[in-house]
């Protein structure tokens, strides 16, 4: 049993209160399939913290752990990693080569524990060391053993478990194996290819990771040419149509007709800040001449859309119309992605870009932007945590493209870091990677002014490892970023944990079905017994 409000995962995937479900209803089983709910145990008892070991736990807010807070005897789900070990001990002046192994059995308490088993020879008895160490080894590798024990135990004996067990045990964070198909249904009641869900979530990923706010528009480096090939490809299968402009670091002080204003100067070179000064004197002469001009509000803008009405592109080549021409740019800058909808003529005005655009209308359906006090905020759709596995993948594949950094590990496989200035981004991440079984932890960086003087905003940051993690890899477009196709066991991830008693409250519980194996998954995704 669990105390009230913790949240645990229905069979559709939705989330609900422990002490709200009802006999009837059914709860998610570790397989993807529901488990029906057949009682509700409650009660007043002591209760126990299971508190997640984690080396990202420190400071006043720890973000990403797998807390929650059970009864006396409720029945923790184990996992035990064997660990056979050949060691050499003396007792009574004696010497002896011993195994050490781990094996589940009856305790002394009169509960079953998996306990340290020790088998010895001693020198004495086996001809010297080397017979006796030769018959420990022996010993060793006919052991029939798991490379796991899976076992339970109640709350209130697992003090008495030996130090060493406890060392190499822990609970599991188990995958989501619920399909549902949401995206791609989605689409299908539009009059789309419910195939290209894949597409699109790897869409939905990049605007998420990189996009405007107001619109789908994305900002690229324009020498991933890797990304943008995929974009183009993914917005034809889309039926929709894309626009780019490109602004540039240096220029030539120019006149409109391409002359130099200023014979003693032919080029000059100006940092970020005095683009964004000259920016801004455009700005002011365009709305002086009452020109259609709108700077958007949110981080992820490009201070070159306000020209975006005005340029023609052409791979790396911009020519400008208005009389605001007054700079040619040398140096490769950011490149802006503009998606626009099927049939929208493309006539200078801004406001018609999300019109019959299946990427906003993905954005404003599944709630990818969310309105609050404070303005808009990006998030992950809730429901992408029990889409088909394929949408998820491609879904973080296009977050890590956009916004992700990528290493190689020592073993050659890969990681990935996430940086988000959205809490609701952050932990969304964290859901749809602990979903696909993915190792997934989370740290933060503190708001900051560096030695330049620039501002810094408290950033969330999501790592990403494991083998599952080849899955999203495999989907991505940047070549820095990809990783081949490979063959991995999607299973759960284990973490391991303390567990603290924390005085008596009122207890909530759930009873399954007799024939089913009585565990099922909290909304955080750790697997627990009824």
């Amino acid at each position: 049993c669990f105390s009230k409000g913790t949240q645990v995962m229905m069979s559709d995937g939705q989330d609900k209160s422990i002490e709200d479900i009802q006999v009837g209803e059914c709860v998610m089983g570790k397989d993807g399939l529901p488990r029906s709910v057949v009682g509700l145990p409650r009660g007043y008892d002591t209760m126990y913290d299971v508190k997640h070991i984690s080396g990202h736990r420190h400071g006043a807010e720890v973000h990403g752990m797998m807390d929650f807070t059970v009864s006396s005897d409720h029945k923790l789900v184990l996992r035990t990693k064997q660990n056979v070990l050949v060691t050499t001990r003396n007792y009574g002046g004696k010497t002896y080569a011993a195994v050490n192994y781990f094996a589940l059995e009856d305790s002394k308490y009169g509960v079953q524990m998996v306990r340290v088993k020790t088998k010895v020879y001693g020198y004495h008895v086996h001809g010297g060391q080397a017979g006796a160490e030769e018959k420990a080894r022996l010993f060793a590798t006919e052991l029939d053993l798991s490379e796991y024990i899976e076992w339970t135990i109640e709350a209130k004996d697992y003090a008495k478990v030996d130090v060493n067990v406890k060392s190499n045990t822990t609970q599991l964070i188990n995958p989501v194996w619920l399909e549902t198909g949401a995206l791609g249904k989605w689409l299908e009641n539009r009059g789309s290819n419910k195939a290209l869900a894949p597409t699109l979530a790897y869409l939905l990923g990049l605007w998420v990771g990189d996009g405007y706010m107001e619109r789908a528009a994305f900002s690229f480096d324009p020498k991933d040419t890797g990304l943008v090939e995929r974009v183009e490809r993914d917005v034809d299968l889309l039926g929709l149509s894309m626009t780019s402009n490109e602004y540039h670091h240096r220029c030539d002080n120019l006149s409109s007709d391409g002359v130099s204003n200023d014979d003693n100067v032919a080029e000059t070179d100006f940092d970020v800040t005095d683009y964004e000064n000259f920016i801004g004197k455009q700005v002011t002469i365009a709305r002086a001449q009452n020109a259609d001009v709108h700077l958007e509000s949110d981080a992820d803008t490009d201070l070159s859309e306000i020209f975006e009405d005005e340029i023609e592109t052409s791979d790396s080549d911009m020519t400008y119309d208005s009389d605001l021409s007054v700079t040619s740019w040398d140096q490769r800058g950011d490149l802006t992605v503009t998606l626009h909808g099927k049939g929208v003529r493309l006539n200078g005005s801004r406001k018609h870009n999300n019109s019959n655009n299946v990427v906003w209308d993905a954005i404003e359906y599944f709630g990818a932007r969310q309105k609050t006090q404070n303005g808009f905020e990006k998030t992950v759709p809730d429901h992408l945590a029990f889409d088909d596995i394929s949408v998820r993948e491609f879904f973080l594949a296009g977050l890590i493209d956009s916004d992700g950094y990528v290493k190689e590990n020592s073993d050659g496989s890969k990681n990935a870091t996430i940086s988000t200035i959205y809490k609701s981004v952050c932990y969304g991440v964290l859901k749809v990677a602990r979903s696909l079984g993915i190792k997934v932890s989370i740290s933060t960086e503190d708001a900051k002014v560096d030695s330049a003087g620039a501002n810094h905003q408290f950033v969330y940051r999501v790592f990403l490892n494991g083998p599952a993690f080849a899955g999203v890899l495999a989907k991505c477009a940047l070549e820095g970023n990809k990783s081949a196709e490979t063959d991995f066991e999607r299973g759960p991830v284990s973490f391991h944990f303390d567990l603290v008693p924390c005085g008596k409250q009122d207890y909530y519980g759930i009873t399954l079905d007799e024939s089913s194996d009585h565990q099922f998954l909290l909304s955080n995704m750790a697997l627990v017994h009824n």
